[in-house]
Formats: C-alpha cells, sequence, structure tokens
C-alpha cells in the first residue's frame, strides 16, 4: 500500500497513475507523490510544523521571556506585600506609643514651660 502526498509545490514525481489505475489528480503533471508507509514518521500538526520553521529558537527565548516577566511581577507583588505588613505594623507601634500614659517626670517639666 502506498500513501498518496499531494502538495501545492510542484516538486513531484508522478501524476497519480500506477500501473494503468489512477489514485489521485494534480493540477499539473508529475507535481504529486506516492510514499511508501514505512517511509512515513510520525505526523505533526501544521501548526507546530510552521512554529518549528519560522519561531525556532525564538519560541523558546519568548517563553523564557514570559517566564521571567511573570517571576518579576511574582517578586514585585511580594515585595509589595511586604511594605503593607511592615507599614501595619509602624500604625500598630504609633498607635500603642500615642496610648501609653505620660511618665510624671515629663508631665511636671512640660506643665512648667
Amino acid at each position: 500500500m502506498y500513501w498518496i502526498l499531494n502538495g501545492m509545490i510542484h516538486d513531484g514525481k508522478h501524476n497519480g497513475t500506477v500501473n494503468g489505475k489512477h489514485y489521485f489528480y494534480t493540477m499539473h503533471p508529475n507535481a504529486g507523490s506516492f510514499i511508501r508507509p514505512d517511509k512515513l514518521g510520525p505526523f505533526e500538526s501544521l501548526e507546530s510544523a510552521a512554529r518549528e520553521r519560522y519561531l525556532g529558537d525564538s519560541e523558546k527565548s519568548l517563553d523564557q521571556q514570559l517566564i521571567r516577566e511573570a517571576q518579576e511581577s511574582l517578586q514585585a507583588s511580594l515585595n509589595l506585600n511586604k511594605i503593607m505588613e511592615q507599614n501595619m505594623r509602624i500604625r500598630k507601634l504609633e498607635q500603642k506609643i500615642m496610648n501609653m500614659p505620660l511618665e510624671l517626670g515629663w508631665q511636671t517639666s512640660y506643665q512648667h514651660e
């Protein structure tokens, strides 16, 4: 059994006829090809083939860039949370200081001024 490859590029060797039997038609003579099944490799999608051919390593660097940006964003968020926690501690400390009773010595020196 043979598989049929009929592409848009006119680089084949057949017109779809083998031993007088017509398996497929081509728009141009000798534009199609027959391929033996044992010569076929695993199939890939058009998208993955196009990515591999036209993006190549740039897709990997794009993925790495996206990961790096996501990590930076996460780090910035963590830093912001730390700052907010520190501000909250400072506010609580300020409230405690404001609510502390005044010492007697300070009150008397303050009253004399």
